[in-house]
């Protein structure tokens, strides 16, 4: 059966959405790669970062009054939303952090399932530093540097600052006894794949399913 037909069949079944709301170089890849391990999801339903496309359209529905994610293509037949940012196709503008506006993605989507996904801040950071770190003078943190036009140093606290603040914020918000249940904290190097198959309690995983080692 062609995959967006599946995909079609498998939206009757899974209504619920999924957001990330950690931020990148937190495994958003391979929590989405263990996700669609699950057999009742398929890889057309999981989007993960889309050059940017997901975050732009959040960014730019909150910014004009409109339903979150209403432009999106196909969202009817979409249940997962991964790394929420967009730092290199912005037309000059400042990047967008698209997960830090998770409350008015929940106002959207009050049904929906939350997953923190975070690490110890410091080794963030450092992988976040390290990011395309090839590709020269188009490097990520290069890119942040041109935006900002701001020191080295200053955009490693701006990071470590936005990153902390961010995770108090998701907790405080999630802390609420009305959506507390909706929230999984998921420590990329300490918690166990067995957390997200029991929160994720819609999805089919197999029964000796495993997560990738993530690095």
């Amino acid at each position: 059966m062609h995959s967006y037909f599946r995909a079609e069949i498998l939206f009757n079944i899974i209504m619920r959405k999924i957001f990330l709301i950690g931020y990148n170089k937190c495994a958003t890849r391979s929590i989405c790669n263990f996700i669609g391990k699950a057999n009742n999801i398929n890889e057309d339903q999981i989007h993960h970062h889309r050059r940017g496309q997901i975050a732009s359209h959040i960014f730019s529905d909150i910014h004009n009054n409109l339903p979150i994610l209403s432009r999106y293509p196909r969202i009817n037949n979409v249940i997962v939303f991964a790394d929420l940012e967009n730092t290199s196709s912005t037309n000059g503008g400042l990047p967008i952090m698209a997960n830090e506006y998770f409350k008015e993605i929940y106002a959207q989507y009050s049904d929906a399932y939350y997953i923190l996904n975070y690490r110890e801040v410091d080794d963030w950071i450092t992988s976040r530093y390290n990011h395309n770190a090839s590709l020269g003078h188009r490097g990520y943190f290069r890119t942040w540097k041109k935006l900002y036009k701001i020191s080295e140093k200053e955009i490693l606290e701006m990071w470590k600052a936005n990153y902390l603040n961010h995770i108090d914020n998701v907790r405080n918000f999630f802390d609420d006894e009305s959506r507390n249940n909706q929230l999984l904290e998921f420590h990329i190097n300490k918690d166990s794949h067995t957390k997200i198959i029991e929160f994720l309690d819609e999805l089919d995983f197999p029964s000796n399913v495993k997560m990738n080692k993530i690095k």
